[in-house]
């Protein structure tokens, strides 16, 4: 029987995305490689473990999955996607020595479509966005937890003594406990350099300190622009560290991991001072990077 040209269009979705599948599993490979030698880059006496990891699954168990996101621990990614079994939206764990994921049941509540999800310091929980709201589940498969009604729109940290910075893209990064409570803004915006958000805060390894993305927009030239701060818990001062396209990840004991126009590169980092010291390093191409909210991944 000659086929249809529904079906035909059918096979052709199907190899559009398989073809996008390829190309973000490799694309999310080398990164994952990446990170793994900058986390192991210290010379032991043991040789650092071999990391190997496929998204999506062999088994096709989810489809349309969202970008992954490492473990401070460096030994499994989370990301979103649709079960097909059941054709909902859960978060699913996969080991990054593995080829298989599994889903967290009870994450499939209005799980958002935005890729707000990120893990607290101990690599055990992790916070996420649902019904607008913020959530955390743990791996031990608790049912999840309500956290805070402000969403994590534009990124979220969280450290070993349970402080969550959030950012929704308006105002100042927000400060609130994972076991709930009030929240609080703990950075302001400079009206004088006509500021209008705050996003994307990561949290230094001491807890206390932490780096954010401070989003311009210039009235005179109708152009946005970004700058990398760092600020810290326990002063309401902030510190420019440099002009940056998309937030920025520390590595230790003394690297800056960010994406510029689609590459991912690596740049020399005074962790006390709080400055950069060296130039930037190209380290791949090709990196998945939207530049309106100067989101990568």
């Amino acid at each position: 029987q000659p086929p249809t040209a529904t079906n035909l269009a059918l096979k052709q979705g199907h190899l559009r995305e398989r073809f996008v599948w390829i190309v973000a599993s490799l694309i999310m490979l080398s990164l994952g490689i990446l990170i793994t030698q900058f986390w192991f880059r210290q010379e032991t006496k043991n040789s650092p473990p071999i990391i190997r990891f496929t998204l999506p699954s062999t088994t096709s168990q989810y489809r349309q999955a969202g970008p992954p996101e490492i473990s401070p621990d460096g030994r499994k990614v989370v990301f979103a996607a649709r079960r097909t079994e059941d054709n909902k939206r859960y978060l699913w764990i996969q080991e990054l020595d593995s080829f298989e994921a599994r889903h967290m049941p009870g994450t499939e509540r209005n799980l958002s479509v935005l890729p707000g999800q990120f893990w607290c310091e101990d690599s055990q929980r992790i916070a996420y966005q649902a019904d607008g709201q913020l959530w955390y589940v743990d791996l031990e498969g608790a049912a999840p937890k309500r956290i805070s009604n402000i969403p994590s729109t534009y990124g979220g940290t969280w450290n070993r003594d349970d402080i969550i910075l959030l950012a929704t893209g308006e105002g100042g990064v927000v400060k609130v406990s994972a076991q709930g409570g009030k929240s609080e803004e703990i950075t302001t915006l400079n009206t004088k350099l006509h500021e209008k958000g705050h996003i994307y805060p990561h949290f230094m390894p001491d807890g206390n300190r932490f780096l954010f993305l401070g989003l311009v927009f210039n009235p005179n030239e109708q152009l946005w622009k970004r700058n990398l701060y760092a600020g810290q818990l326990d002063s309401p001062e902030t510190v420019r560290i440099a002009s940056m396209n998309s937030g920025a990840r520390f590595s230790e004991p003394d690297l800056l991991l960010y994406v510029d126009v689609g590459s991912a590169k690596v740049v020399p980092f005074d962790s006390d001072r709080m400055c950069l010291t060296g130039t930037a390093t190209t380290v791949i191409d090709q990196v998945s990077y939207f530049q309106p909210s100067a989101a990568s991944s």
